[in-house]
């Protein structure tokens, strides 16, 4: 089973020829990211959808 940590979601405003926009991180912890099951490599385009019950995020790589 893959390593368990508690991550954080952030969100920080960001100005943009005058307009503010709203940019959303979220935080992996390092015990999850470099976990040899974590399956996404730097700076790769993942697709992120909420279930149709609103109670989770999912992170899937793109196909």
């Amino acid at each position: 089973m893959a390593k368990e940590g508690l991550g954080r979601i952030i969100v920080r405003e960001t100005k943009t020829k005058n307009k503010k926009y709203k940019k959303t991180w979220i935080y992996i912890p390092s015990q999850v990211a470099n976990d040899t099951a974590f399956p996404f490599k730097h700076r790769e385009e993942v697709i992120v959808k909420i279930d149709i019950h609103g109670k989770r995020l999912i992170i899937e790589k793109k196909k």
